[in-house]
């Protein structure tokens, strides 16, 4: 077995557990140009054939499982308006990144919504801007970005440490949005700097969600 496979499988493995420590808010893959997206599922009366929309930006409509995509929501978007089938509810959600991939589970009333947060995922990117090897934490896009033994960090297809982490280099974070707006962290990336014409984009994201962030989707 291989050190990328048995990566693969450790973060199988330990990504529940993570995402079970989340209280309120929610995030994913941000800090570099772009428009972000949301993947979702609504659930509990009404959840189906929903319009979800983000106030003065994109809209969508859920489908017979409840379940949408937003694309090109905008950066700083904190809100959502699910209204149809009887249902009418806004929703705060922890403001997002330019470029961010979040997954949420959202669980509605006829006039409430609210975040199921132990079933959010977030990936975001953006270069590294603070180290405090004290607490063994990272900022990258503004967020404060927290490491367990369960961690994994990566440069490339190589295994890696915390100590290899340095302010500037660009990272990719893998982890679950905490209620006081931290990031428990499942994977630090190192990435090479972006060449021209090189920004990442959503679309990576769309193609194959379930294999970026397994545990989110788990019902």
């Amino acid at each position: 077995m291989d050190a990328t496979t048995k990566t693969t499988r450790l973060l199988g493995a330990v990504t529940l557990s993570l995402l079970a420590a989340c209280g309120g808010a929610t995030s994913s893959k941000g800090g570099g140009a772009g428009a972000a997206a949301i993947e979702g599922t609504v659930v509990g009366a009404g959840a189906q054939a929903l319009s979800v929309a983000v106030p003065g930006g994109p809209s969508t409509v859920t489908d017979a499982k409840g379940a949408f995509l937003l694309a090109d929501v905008p950066a700083g978007a904190s809100s959502l308006r699910l209204s149809g089938a009887g249902v009418d509810a806004s929703l705060s959600i922890a403001a997002m990144l330019a470029g961010e991939y979040r997954q949420v589970t959202i669980a509605v009333t006829r006039t409430s919504a609210s975040e199921r947060c132990e079933r959010t995922g977030t990936e975001f990117h953006g270069p590294i801007e603070v180290v405090d090897g004290t607490n063994r934490t990272i900022t990258v896009a503004g967020r404060l970005v927290t490491f367990t033994d369960a961690t994994v960090v990566r440069s490339g297809r190589d295994a890696a440490a915390f100590t290899d982490l340095q302010v500037g280099q660009l990272v990719e974070v893998r982890g679950a949005l905490q209620a006081d707006g931290t990031v428990a962290a499942l994977l630090v990336e190192i990435r090479p700097d972006p060449g021209p014409g090189d920004a990442p984009s959503v679309a990576s994201h769309q193609a194959a969600p379930s294999s970026r962030l397994a545990a989110s989707t788990t019902r």
